[in-house]
């Protein structure tokens, strides 16, 4: 890429981020012990809206700036909930996590005031994702905690409508969700399989590649028949199974030369047409876990991406070339990640992570001007004037002088 176009997409991307403005915190969040937040639990029959985040989570920090500032939802939660929100730094943090069964930053979670689950929610939340959750714990239907209690009551009390938003309930708070959906789909005809509920279903849920939902998804007739925006996605998720599978039964057997027989007899079975965009997967995950080779597996890394960028979502995209900043070596890859991101970033101009990978790519191909400037802006935008924020920049900066004067790259 010349670096007119550089230039020019980073003048895009600063006009974006000069129209963004910091927006008030309407989320009233309790500072008390946990003890103190029970009791008033408790007393006041109301439950618990706990947030867990940490400072340089990406996905919290999202959420400050897009779901704390709406006004209208901050006087749901506060007139429904006790809002209460700790920093997995802090000293209550280990216990409260272990008792509520957090694994993870950001997690939302919904307790009585026993300390007991009644809903939770791991990873970003956007406003209408906050919504539901109150309408679930306030009609105290649909929760996690309820669909326990009647699953284990008898999976016949839940309707596959229901079991299908269960298996979602589970999926969302990182908990096991094969059983119920595996119910889910027993219920679903062959013919029912087609509809757009279980074809989302399926690319959520589906993992056995010797299942019936999975040969639906395999068959080329099946799914390229449908005339609709999933096909991409389903071809994505039919290499994902087909890869997992090839390469496990691999490390397995230790049968390396059988590689590629194994692959073409999975594809003459399944009447599979993009074979050459299957084995591309499957050899790059080969390269990258069965037998690592870094070298090798950037090499087939950019083979992929060549083959399968158009089918690639933003942030699919960015997972890759990040791994390329923090990783590779091969020069040809690092500059074939500078157009891969700058096509990323013109996509959804708003992730400001593809953004911070874009910075990372650039410094890595010793773009530095245009680096810092892009930097300035997106730490701004992701910490504001804070003395963490400013810590980071300044260590950026510091990091990006030496490396002008040197040969080597960063990533941040």
């Amino acid at each position: 890429m010349t670096r007119i176009k550089i230039i020019g997409l980073f003048s895009l991307i600063l006009i974006f981020l000069s129209t963004a403005t910091a927006q008030e915190n309407y989320f009233d969040f309790k500072s008390s012990s946990w003890a103190s937040v029970l009791k008033k639990a408790k007393s006041s029959r109301k439950p618990i809206f706990i947030q867990t985040y940490s400072e340089d989570c990406d996905a919290c920090i999202q959420i400050a700036n897009e779901v704390w500032t709406d006004k209208e939802l901050a006087e749901l939660y506060s007139k429904s909930f006790i809002l209460y929100k700790f920093s997995s730094n802090s000293k209550e943090a280990k216990s409260v996590k272990s008792k509520l069964g957090i694994n993870a930053n950001p997690t939302s979670v919904f307790v009585d005031g026993n300390g007991k689950v009644i809903h939770k929610y791991v990873g970003y939340v956007t406003v209408a994702t906050m919504n539901d959750m109150a309408v679930r714990v306030n009609t105290k239907k649909h929760t996690l905690a309820k669909y326990k209690q009647q699953y284990k009551g008898g999976k016949g009390r839940l309707s596959p409508d229901e079991l299908l938003d269960y298996a979602y309930v589970l999926l969302n708070a990182s908990e096991d969700s094969k059983d119920v959906s595996d119910t889910y789909f027993k219920t679903q005809t062959s013919e029912m399989l087609g509809s757009d509920i279980n074809i989302k279903a399926m690319l959520a849920f589906t993992s056995d590649i010797k299942s019936r939902e999975f040969e639906f998804m395999a068959r080329s007739d099946v799914h390229q028949a449908r005339e609709n925006k999933d096909n991409e996605k389903i071809m994505l998720k039919v290499e994902d199974v087909i890869s997992i599978d090839v390469n496990d039964y691999l490390l397995k057997t230790k049968n390396y030369e059988g590689l590629m027989d194994t692959l073409m007899s999975i594809m003459e079975f399944y009447n599979i047409e993009y074979r050459d965009l299957l084995m591309s997967r499957v050899e790059l995950d080969y390269s990258d876990y069965v037998q690592p080779n870094p070298r090798e597996y950037f090499m087939k890394l950019e083979h992929y991406m060549n083959l399968h960028f158009v089918f690639l979502s933003p942030s699919d995209i960015g997972d890759k070339c990040q791994r390329i900043a923090d990783e590779c070596t091969i020069d040809e890859v690092n500059n074939s990640a500078i157009n891969w991101m700058q096509d990323a970033v013109a996509m959804d101009p708003r992730d400001l992570n593809l953004q911070m990978t874009y910075v990372d790519i650039l410094v890595k191909n010793r773009h530095f001007s245009e680096a810092k400037g892009l930097a300035d802006q997106i730490y701004m935008m992701k910490y504001g004037e804070t003395e963490y924020g400013a810590k980071k920049l300044e260590e950026f900066h510091r990091k990006v002088a030496e490396l002008e004067s040197s040969k080597e790259t960063i990533s941040h």
